[in-house]
């Protein structure tokens, strides 16, 4: 019935002056923020670019944008709490202009108004250095589920170790690569480990949920549909060490019969003015009662207790990215600095987690944090359906609670 009333709304000449129109309106909104994803061939389940398509989801495309469903972009980027680079994150004025179109009857107005591109291209990587791409194609299995988390060991191609300051992904079936995140391995222990699970699954890669599934790993790069390349900040890398591979962790959704090989693309320097440390600070007591709707999870501690060094000799530091980590249960999470003079300062703010965006976010402005500083981590559930207590683990049954913090040393 609504698409009936849109369609005879949009096809009434009589529509009254000042509602948005589809091509001067909403479509760029759509090529500017939606379409990376939203057409032929990429990963969502239907095309925006064109009138025809996307009046027959012109409701729900409201209805999204106002909660902030679609585009995917977790991390509130309103500057209530921080802003973040390359935000996918609609300003308010546009979620109003997407509300008003479909309030007006979703009219069409005139296509000679309209964008001149409704499928942008994703942005390539400028001198990319290493090859760190599947090492063989992967046929996803989805005979007992729509997802499949497999990591792949990847060979970085380093001749010696090296800063990674920026990359790109380019999956082979965009319509089924979800997301990818990428770790290092902090030594030979952790190589030895992911030989072990590598080995011990028959298959192309191994088995993987909420990580690696190894122990002495760090991230090193997150990745979602929606931008090809991401970069750090100028002068700043993380270091990959020659001696191991990469651990990449393959997210695919919804298909079947599909080999996929993505490609990925490391540009590697041999320094940096400034190393990045990347580090998980996880609240590992986690015990989540069953059949509860908000349950909150929530540590503190300082930098230098939680990491163990010297607070005299400790210097001051600042964040320049984040990454959330929840799994399936997880609902929303909060992250605050609570300062010496006993200030809070917010850190992060994801007012609505979903396990399936996973997301690196860069700050516009990088947080300064010092060694007495507290970091506050709150996470909520939802165990509703749950029979019984869910603890700290790898597994799709068990949660997490933490977040990925790139640091480097103040300028």
């Amino acid at each position: 019935m609504l698409q009936f009333l849109l369609a005879c709304a949009a096809d009434d000449p009589a529509t009254e002056a000042g509602t948005p129109t589809f091509h001067e309106d909403v479509a760029p909104i759509l090529a500017e923020s939606c379409n990376s994803c939203h057409q032929d061939g990429a990963i969502a389940p239907m095309s925006l670019t064109t009138y025809a398509a996307t009046e027959a989801f012109a409701g729900l495309i409201a209805d999204d944008a106002e909660a902030r469903i679609m585009p995917p972009w977790l991390a509130d980027n309103s500057g209530a709490c921080n802003t973040f680079q390359h935000a996918n994150w609609l300003a308010d004025d546009e979620i109003a202009t997407l509300g008003a179109w479909v309030d007006g009857g979703a009219p069409e107005g005139d296509p000679s108004n309209g964008p001149l591109n409704m499928t942008p291209e994703l942005v390539g990587l400028a001198g990319w250095t290493n090859d760190a791409s599947l090492a063989e194609a992967y046929t996803p299995d989805f005979n007992e589920t729509s997802d499949d988390y497999r990591c792949f060991l990847v060979d970085p191609g380093l001749d010696a170790d090296a800063f990674l300051t920026g990359f790109e992904v380019i999956p082979g079936d965009p319509s089924l690569v979800h997301h990818v995140v990428v770790y290092g391995l902090y030594d030979q222990s952790g190589w030895d480990d992911a030989l072990a699970v590598d080995a011990a699954d028959p298959d192309n890669g191994y088995a993987c949920f909420g990580d690696a599934g190894v122990s002495e790993s760090f991230l090193v790069a997150a990745w979602a549909p929606g931008r090809q390349a991401w970069e750090y900040p100028d002068g700043t890398g993380i270091e990959l060490n020659a001696d191991f591979p990469l651990i990449v962790q393959m997210h695919y959704n919804d298909g079947g019969g599909v080999a996929d090989q993505t490609v990925m693309h490391l540009r590697t320097s041999p320094t940096v003015e400034r190393p990045m440390t990347a580090f998980f600070w996880a609240n590992t007591d986690l015990e989540i009662p069953p059949g509860k709707a908000e349950h909150h999870e929530k540590s503190s501690m300082s930098f230098a207790d939680y990491t163990g060094y010297n607070p005299d000799s400790m210097p001051t530091q600042e964040i320049l990215a984040i990454a959330p980590h929840m799994h399936k249960m997880g609902v929303s999470e909060h992250a605050s600095l609570v300062r010496g003079n006993g200030d809070e300062d917010c850190l992060l703010e994801v007012p609505r987690w979903d396990f399936d965006w996973q997301f690196l976010y860069i700050y516009d402005e990088p947080v300064v944090f010092h060694p007495e500083d507290k970091l506050k981590l709150d996470c909520v559930f939802d165990s509703t359906g749950v029979e019984e207590t869910v603890y700290w683990g790898e597994g799709t049954g068990d949660e997490m609670c933490l977040l990925a913090l790139f640091v480097a040393d103040k300028q």
